[in-house]
């Protein structure tokens, strides 16, 4: 009887380890399915890294350990936090049913602000400087602080105007998201447009033919010049001098005087009364 009882104990751990070797060939055999939403080779800004991750085999769920740079971390209903350090991450997935693993490696680096604005081109219009600017910190938009001068200059849009003052002006562009902060200044020098006419005034005439002559200088410079009456170009004879004819009543005359992307416009109405 009791050889029986020794025969059929060592048959029970028999069938016991081959079931057990069974399992764990299977296992082995077997492909563990990770799902991670994180992209290997990615580059991530912030620090703290969000992240799902969870584990199956042959359809049905895993138990896993998570690892952050050789540092285990819990998650809660398969999402995770984890710290990053600086440049390359590791996080790797294991299997606790299973002897299957998953690594990723994942690059943090620090998310700086950005700015993109046009000041640079100078677009001055009657003293009046025009540009946009905006920022970014890491793909967030950013709150900006304009000043000239130390004057704060108020706007809406991504557009601001600043009035310059003749000799040197300073803007600067501040911005802020999330505690993060960064500014770009600017110094710009700003002449003087000064045009001289002569023969043409703010009044009325009874002749319908007008020459005059008119020219521009920018800071003692040369500078371009647009004449226009009553919305039409009018050409210079040479010498600065125009000749133009008239038509009864108001004639309004625009003059454009322009040095690189700045410009300035003066204007002059002029009645002509005869018949």
């Amino acid at each position: 009887m009791t050889g029986k009882k020794i025969i059929f104990a060592s048959l029970a751990l028999f069938l016991a380890a081959a079931l057990t070797a069974t399992v764990l060939w299977l296992a082995k055999d077997r492909e563990t399915e990770f799902i991670c939403d994180i992209t290997d080779g990615g580059i991530v800004t912030d620090k703290s890294f969000e992240f799902t991750a969870s584990a199956t085999l042959g359809g049905k769920p895993l138990d896993i350990r998570v690892l952050v740079n050789g540092v285990a971390i819990v998650g809660n209903d398969h999402k995770y936090i984890a710290p990053l350090a600086e440049n390359i991450n590791t996080v790797k997935l294991i299997s606790t049913a299973s002897p299957h693993e998953r690594e990723y490696t994942v690059r943090c680096e620090a998310a700086v602000i950005e700015f993109d604005t046009d000041i640079t081109e100078f677009n001055v219009k009657n003293d009046v400087l025009t540009f946009s600017a905006v920022a970014d910190y890491g793909g967030i938009p950013c709150a900006l602080t304009v000043t000239a001068d130390g004057e704060t200059i108020d706007s809406d849009t991504d557009s601001y105007e600043v009035i310059l003052k003749k000799g040197i002006n300073v803007v600067y562009i501040r911005a802020n998201c999330g505690g993060a902060e960064s500014g770009r200044g600017y110094v710009f020098e700003y002449g003087e447009f000064v045009f001289f006419a002569s023969g043409i005034s703010v009044g009325y005439t009874y002749d319908a033919d007008l020459p005059f002559t008119v020219f521009a200088v920018y800071s003692g410079g040369d500078c371009s010049l647009e004449v226009f009456l009553n919305g039409q170009p009018l050409l210079p004879e040479g010498n600065g001098g125009y000749n133009a004819v008239l038509r009864p009543g108001s004639n309004t005359f625009v003059l454009t005087a322009a040095h690189a992307n700045m410009t300035n416009t003066i204007y002059y109405t002029v009645t002509y009364l005869g018949a």
